[in-house]
């Protein structure tokens, strides 16, 4: 059970991860 709720939050961390990383590129770009 705390595996899974461990992979989860490594999942959405990823996910919010890569979303402000994108938002940075695109700040750089403009």
């Amino acid at each position: 059970m705390k595996y899974k709720v461990y992979k989860l939050l490594m999942k959405t961390y990823v996910h919010l991860y890569s979303i402000f990383s994108l938002g940075n590129i695109m700040i750089l770009c403009l």
